[in-house]
């Protein structure tokens, strides 16, 4: 990048250098021509002066003339009258450009004169080259100066870039705890301060995944340790198969093929390409079928499940949301203290919708609500309850695909609710 700004330092330059250089010689030329006419209008006051004094009499007193160039003054009828080299020097004045000299009006005489050259006059040599001198002693300073602010302001403005650019080679060496300085142009520093994010997040998820994959393996082990014990006992005839052992290890393989099902699913909701259908859809309907869905399991806990519907539409992707408050839902309907009750309220307001699920049931300890939505995350009165743990993080995902927003409370007033916020005009994007 370095050499890239200093080359278009380069290159500002010299288109500049040209303009300047096209600027002076422009104004030279200009004054020059300014200096020729005036030059001009002075001979032509000397020559009128010289014709005017010739026939009042006067030339004597008249005839001061130039010396720096040839001079020479015809009367009306081209005869020579006066000349600043002699008066016998230029009587033919065929081939000799005249210039008429007037007065008022009227023709008195003509004028002729050699080229008149800036040069040829000592002073005007003398400050010309001064100007020239001047003028290539402050373009060289000027060029000096420019060149070392040049680098100066090209390393300023690589640094930065050069430690952004080492940094992220950094993180691809998978270094994610070094974080780039944020320092340089508004730019640099911005792909800077993405560059540390990015690198924030990826340490994160790779903490996550490491947690995650201990979890997965904990969660594995546990029923796969059960099922190879139970066999084993089998096998060694220790116990004899019965109807009992069997719906046991048929709940340890439930387990694993929930688990699986779930890392499955949870998966494919985190893959980017992933895009939920928005469409607005009917809330009752969809309240119905999830209460349908449950109702066997809560008449069986002894609960009740009620619903509150307080809008016609909810905008989203039914199937996914179908997924999301089913998880929501049978969590409520699991945890629930017996003969209690389950809540499902649905509503809409200027913001959207608004799907609020409650029971009543035991107090979740406030240490554990922060971590409800965490993968595998099993509180104190789950850890010995079916369920993969997955459950709720997959509605949270789900929800955040809405642009949504997905929290918990937990109290022993109002026992436990789940607030699921979906934004009404998401399909509409």
């Amino acid at each position: 990048m370095f050499g890239r700004t200093i080359a278009a330092f380069a290159v500002t330059f010299a288109i500049l250098g040209g303009v300047l250089a096209v600027s002076l010689s422009t104004g030279y030329t200009r004054s020059l021509a300014a200096w020729s006419s005036t030059r001009l209008e002075t001979l032509e006051d000397a020559a009128r002066s010289v014709l005017s004094a010739r026939r009042s009499g006067t030339i004597d007193q008249a005839y001061h003339l130039p010396t720096d160039i040839p001079i020479f003054i015809y009367d009306e009828n081209r005869v020579l009258v006066a000349s600043n080299r002699g008066i016998g020097r230029r009587r033919d004045e065929e081939g000799v450009e005249l210039i008429p000299v007037t007065s008022m009006g009227e023709t008195i005489g003509y004028l002729a004169a050699g080229t008149a050259h800036f040069r040829s006059d000592a002073a005007n040599t003398a400050l010309l080259d001064s100007l020239i001198r001047a003028a290539l002693f402050g373009a060289i300073a000027a060029l000096g100066a420019a060149s070392v602010s040049a680098v100066i302001l090209s390393r300023t403005l690589a640094n930065p870039a050069a430690v952004v650019a080492s940094g992220i080679d950094r993180f691809a060496r998978g270094e994610l705890k070094y974080r780039i300085p944020v320092r340089g142009t508004r730019e640099v520093t911005k792909i800077a301060r993405a560059a540390n994010l990015m690198a924030e997040r990826l340490s994160d998820e790779r903490a996550l995944r490491g947690q995650w994959a201990q979890d997965i393996t904990h969660d594995l082990r546990t029923p796969i340790a059960s099922i190879r014990a139970r066999i084993e006992a089998l096998s060694d005839g220790v116990v004899q198969p019965n109807g009992r052992l069997f719906t046991s290890l048929l709940a340890e393989l439930d387990r694993v093929e929930n688990l699986i099902e779930g890392l499955e699913e949870l998966t494919r909701l985190e893959e980017p390409e992933i895009e939920p259908t928005f469409a607005p859809f009917c809330a009752r309907s969809f309240v119905e079928n999830l209460v349908n869905r449950f109702d066997a399991q809560a008449r069986d806990r002894g609960l009740t499940i009620t619903t509150q519907i307080g809008t016609d539409t909810i905008a989203g992707d039914e199937n996914l949301l179908y997924r999301a408050v089913s998880n929501v839902l049978g969590n409520a309907v699991r945890y629930a203290e017996r003969n209690g009750k389950v809540d499902v309220t649905v509503r809409g307001d200027d913001e959207g919708s608004l799907i609020v699920v409650a029971n009543t049931g035991p107090v979740i300890p406030e240490d554990e609500i922060g971590h409800v939505f965490d993968r595998l995350f099993r509180g104190e009165y789950g850890r010995n309850s079916p369920g993969s743990g997955l459950g709720l993080t997959i509605a949270q995902r789900i929800v955040a695909l809405h642009r949504g927003s997905i929290g918990m409370t937990s109290s022993r007033e109002d026992g436990t609710s789940v607030t699921i916020r979906l934004p009404g005009s998401v399909f509409e994007e």
